[in-house]
C-alpha cells in the first residue's frame, strides 16, 4: 500500500528531473494529495508578495477551500472548516520553506471520508430505549 501511495510522488520527482512544466507538476502534486486524502477538491495557494494566489486547483474552488487555506497560512497550523450544511469539510496545511510560510495546500470532501475522526460524534440518547413500552 505504501508503494501505491508513493507512486504519484515518484512520478512528480521524475518530472522535476526531466524539466517538466512546473505548473503541470504542481497540478499533479495537488491531484495526488487530493487522492491520498480521499477528497474531491483541492487548492494549492502560494504567497506572492504576501497575498494568497491560486497556483493549482482540481476544479472550481468553493469559498470554503480558500477560507481554510487562508486560515492555515494565517495561523501557521493545520486548519479545518465545514460547510454550513455539514455536507463538505475542508482541511489545509501551510507550506514552508525553512521557517517561512510560502503557501497552503487545501483539500475538501465528504466529512465521512476526508476527516473520518471528526465526523464520528456520539449519538445523543432520546431518553427512551428502543423497543421499550410506554
Amino acid at each position: 500500500m505504501a508503494i501505491e501511495q508513493s507512486e504519484p510522488l515518484q512520478r512528480i520527482l521524475r518530472g522535476l528531473t526531466a524539466g517538466t512544466d512546473p505548473g503541470r507538476l504542481l497540478h499533479q502534486a495537488l491531484s495526488a494529495a487530493v487522492q491520498a486524502a480521499r477528497g474531491n477538491l483541492g487548492l494549492l495557494l502560494g504567497l506572492v508578495d504576501g497575498v494568497g494566489t491560486p497556483l493549482a486547483s482540481t476544479g472550481t474552488v468553493p469559498p470554503l477551500l480558500t477560507e481554510v487555506a487562508d486560515a492555515a497560512i494565517a495561523s501557521g497550523r493545520l486548519a479545518r472548516r465545514s460547510s454550513r450544511d455539514g455536507r463538505r469539510t475542508a482541511v489545509a496545511e501551510c507550506l514552508r520553506v525553512g521557517n517561512r510560510i510560502v503557501g497552503a495546500l487545501a483539500v475538501a470532501g465528504s466529512p465521512s471520508t476526508l476527516d473520518p475522526g471528526c465526523s464520528r460524534r456520539p449519538r445523543r440518547s432520546s431518553g427512551r430505549e428502543r423497543g421499550s413500552a410506554r
